[in-house]
C-alpha cells in the first residue's frame, strides 16, 4: 500500500502559506524533506514527511529562548 500524500495546496493552507513559499522551501532546503512530482508542475508530500515537519516546528517552537 502506498503512502497517503498531501498536496502542495493543502500544506500551505495547515501552514498559513503560499504555495510559492513552500516552492522556495524546496529550492531552499526548508520545509518537508521529501516530496514528488506527481504531474509536471504538481507536487505532493508524503504524509509523513510533514508530520516529521510539523514535529521539528513544535520542537523549534518549544525550545526558542
Amino acid at each position: 500500500m502506498d503512502e497517503p500524500l498531501v498536496t502542495a495546496d493543502e500544506l500551505a493552507k495547515r501552514l498559513g502559506v503560499l504555495t510559492a513559499t513552500l516552492a522556495k522551501w524546496r529550492r531552499t532546503g526548508r520545509g518537508p524533506r521529501k516530496w514528488v512530482y506527481v504531474a509536471k508542475n504538481r507536487v505532493s508530500y508524503p504524509a509523513s514527511a510533514v508530520e516529521e515537519y510539523f514535529a521539528t516546528l513544535v520542537i523549534r517552537e518549544f525550545h526558542r529562548p
